[in-house]
């Protein structure tokens, strides 16, 4: 029995192994996009040209323009914001805040945010902005 041997070479490209990969990535970003945690919370941030994004991990505290504040989408008083933001430091480690303060709240309402993350004993604290052109 003779077999006969297919000496021709291929010509092509085989197709198959990167529309696998390619599949595999748009699954891998739908996934993924689906855990970025942004903040519910309205605020209209005063703008700067010195603007930087902030780490995912840090805590997040929110002040709208009526002076509700929101410790990462919860809604809190002033009076427990001390004894939540100490909690969760130490539940969670993140000892950085970023304050997100509408560009129309009173001044005082921001130095008493800063205040109380002080004497929770956030070392860390940075005011955010939205980036101006």
């Amino acid at each position: 029995m003779k077999f006969r041997k297919n000496l021709e070479p291929r010509l092509g490209i085989d197709m198959t192994p990167m529309v696998d990969i390619v599949f595999l990535l748009i699954i891998f970003f739908m996934i993924a996009s689906t855990y970025v945690k942004t903040s519910g919370i309205r605020v209209n941030l005063p703008e700067a040209v010195s603007s930087d994004s902030h780490p995912k991990n840090d805590l997040v505290i929110s002040v709208n323009e009526n002076g509700d504040i929101f410790l990462d989408d919860r809604k809190v008083a002033m009076d427990s914001l001390q004894k939540l933001l100490k909690e969760e430091k130490i539940k969670s480690g993140r000892s950085a805040l970023i304050i997100k303060g509408d560009r129309n709240i009173r001044y005082k309402s921001l130095v008493l945010v800063m205040d109380r993350a002080k004497m929770a004993g956030i070392e860390k604290i940075s005011l955010a902005t939205g980036k101006r052109n």
